[in-house]
């Protein structure tokens, strides 16, 4: 009878160690969840403002290519006024050639009907 107590005071003994292991585990893995759900929380929070940095250098880069296009326009109306502009000048010049050689022409009648 003493043996079978002994064997059983053992049992309880072996019984208590697992008990104590197996907390001991059931707590390492709820500090290990806790852990992965802060770090996932984290991700989260910085996914959440790298989404908003995002949308924002997004709009900004949408500015800035509205801002290129307007002035691409007002620089294809500069170059248009520009080439209104040379095409009136050389009209100019090219009155002012034609004056001249009127010019020239009557003075070199002026001077054949003085002779």
């Amino acid at each position: 009878m003493l043996g079978v107590v002994e064997q059983l005071k053992r049992q309880v003994n072996d019984i208590e160690k697992n008990r104590a292991q197996t907390q001991q585990t059931l707590t390492n893995q709820e500090n290990v969840l806790r852990n992965a759900q802060a770090r996932q929380q984290t991700a989260e929070t910085n996914l959440k403002t790298i989404n908003v940095q995002l949308t924002n250098k997004q709009q900004s880069i949408r500015e800035i290519e509205d801002s290129v296009a307007t002035k691409q326009q007002q620089i294809e109306a500069k170059q248009a006024e520009h080439a209104t502009k040379q095409r009136a000048s050389q009209e100019a010049k090219n009155k002012v050639i034609i004056i001249d050689q009127d010019l020239s022409l009557a003075n070199n009648s002026m001077m054949n009907n003085n002779n």
